[in-house]
């Protein structure tokens, strides 16, 4: 997944949980695979603190995918770009003014609770960082997202490649029937394991990377009441 995991004591005596993620590329995945909602879906069990992004991107690269994570949690949005995308020697050229002005707008339009820098940041950076956000106004947080859904976290197959069509699924468009459709027969195929013996270990598994949007969000459905 990239990205690191703080585990911090806080002074109520209790523990808090920080996690950062890493998006590689503009295609706007983990290393792993996942989309940042995908990403958001499979660690939010652990209730953490905060959650976001560091690394691999510069801010302006970062900006859509730290807007698709706030949609998708209740935790703070942590936010640590680089400084830009390195240069032809692995360098970073982008001045400290030109980081904290593109973080600053994150701030100013209520994206983020915390901000930093990652690689090619500098003390002089994160002085500056500092000194633009401080009159910010912090992200608020919602108190609750996708209430009395499944959440279904993973990767989605090479088809559903159109990033337009990440998030929620709409359970009004014509394929959300399909598409529960698709996942109610594989977990059936995946449970036919007796009458059908499996020659390997993969033939047990449900083929997920098949079935369409399988890191979306999905309603009930009545095949899931029994």
């Amino acid at each position: 997944m990239g990205g690191s995991l703080s585990v911090v004591p806080s002074w109520l005596g209790e523990t808090t949980l920080s996690i950062s993620g890493t998006i590689v590329d503009k295609s706007g995945r983990t290393l792993s695979g996942q989309t940042g909602e995908a990403f958001v879906i499979s660690v939010s069990h652990a209730e953490p603190l905060c959650i976001g992004l560091n690394c691999a991107l510069g801010a302006v690269e970062m900006r859509p995918f730290i807007e698709a994570i706030g949609k998708c949690t209740t935790s703070h949005i942590i936010c640590y770009p680089n400084a830009g995308l390195p240069n032809t020697f692995g360098g970073y050229d982008e001045t400290p003014e030109v980081t904290a002005k593109h973080i600053k707008d994150f701030a100013m339009d209520g994206l983020v609770n915390i901000v930093g820098g990652c690689c090619g940041t500098t003390p002089a950076h994160i002085r500056e960082i500092a000194e633009a956000v401080k009159h910010c106004k912090p992200r608020v947080p919602p108190s609750v997202v996708f209430d009395g859904y499944m959440l279904l976290s993973g990767t989605s197959s090479d088809q559903d490649s159109d990033p337009e069509s990440d998030g929620p699924l709409d359970l009004e468009s014509p394929g959300y029937q399909s598409t529960i459709d698709s996942l109610i027969e594989a977990v059936n195929q995946s449970l036919q394991v007796d009458e059908e013996p499996a020659t390997s270990s993969m033939d047990n598994s449900v083929s997920f990377k098949r079935t369409k949007r399988t890191h979306r969000v999905f309603a009930n459905h009545p095949e899931f009441q029994a």
